[in-house]
This record gives structure tokens, sequence and C-alpha cells, in this order.
């Protein structure tokens, strides 16, 4: 019984850990993701990669890609 109840602690507490760890790898722009909410009807979006990704689709829909430039 006890393996069992410290088996689900370790558990929650990695998830724990790891909800925090994501969100402040979001904030330094190292880690992004995104979370569709399907009651608001809206993306939930964290991290700097996935707006920049956004910034250049949207310019790449509205104005045929000018001003978008690649570097390889």
């Amino acid at each position: 019984m006890m393996i069992f109840l410290g088996f689900i602690l370790g558990f929650v507490f990695a998830l724990i850990l790891g909800r925090i760890g994501s969100h402040h790898l979001a904030r330094k722009g190292i880690y992004a993701s995104a979370f569709y909410d399907k009651e608001k009807d809206l993306w939930n979006v964290n991290g700097r990669f996935l707006c920049i990704a956004g910034k250049i689709g949207n310019r790449l829909k509205h104005e045929n890609g000018e001003g978008v430039k690649y570097k390889c």
C-alpha cells in the first residue's frame, strides 16, 4: 500500500515540477507550447517561438510574404 501511495505522490510531484519548469522555460523563450481550449474556442500559447511563427504566418497569408526574409 505504501509503495502505491509513494508512486502516486511521486507522479504528481513530477507533473508539478514539469509544469513549473515548462512555464519558466517559456518565459525565457527556450520552450514553446500551445493548447486548444474547446470551451473558450481559442489557443493558449506560451513561449516566443510560436509567437514568431504566428507573425510570419500572418504576414505570408495576408501580405504574400513581403518583408519576410529567410536566413539559412
